[in-house]
């Protein structure tokens, strides 16, 4: 298990065809437990979270690790605005072109850029030092 301070948050993971197939089961999963459950009522955002979670974790066998954040990653962003009644929203989760949306094509990594020199030969923006003078 690594320590909180090795953890990069916002640096993707190779996303591969399990990961994608996984987060189709889960959005599923999802809408199926919104179109039974209380469809009537408004859908709200931190049950989404907690639903995605719950079952990503089921249906990666009640595991925990780096799997879990892919999958429950391209979930949410495959996902609609959290709005509109819990039948709505199910409705969007399971809309065909979203679901479509899942997968390699729509990530790109998030994590720091070098500092060196562009393609174009610009020389990158150094910002305002302490003092608040420019390099």
């Amino acid at each position: 298990m690594q320590n909180l301070t090795e953890l990069r948050p916002g640096l993707v993971r190779d996303v591969t065809g399990e990961h994608v197939s996984l987060a189709v089961q889960v959005l599923v999963a999802v809408a199926e437990r919104y179109a039974t459950d209380r469809p009537g009522e408004p859908a709200e955002e931190l049950d989404f979270i907690a639903r995605t979670g719950a079952e990503t974790y089921e249906a990666l066998g009640r595991t925990m690790g780096g799997r879990l954040r892919v999958v429950v990653g391209l979930v949410r962003e495959a996902a609609p605005d959290v709005t509109g009644t819990r039948g709505e929203f199910a409705a969007g989760l399971l809309d065909a072109r979203r679901v479509r949306t899942v997968g390699p094509a729509t990530r790109t990594p998030t994590g720091p850029r070098s500092q060196g020199r562009s393609r174009t030969g610009e020389e990158p923006y150094q910002g305002r030092s302490r003092t608040g003078e420019r390099p």
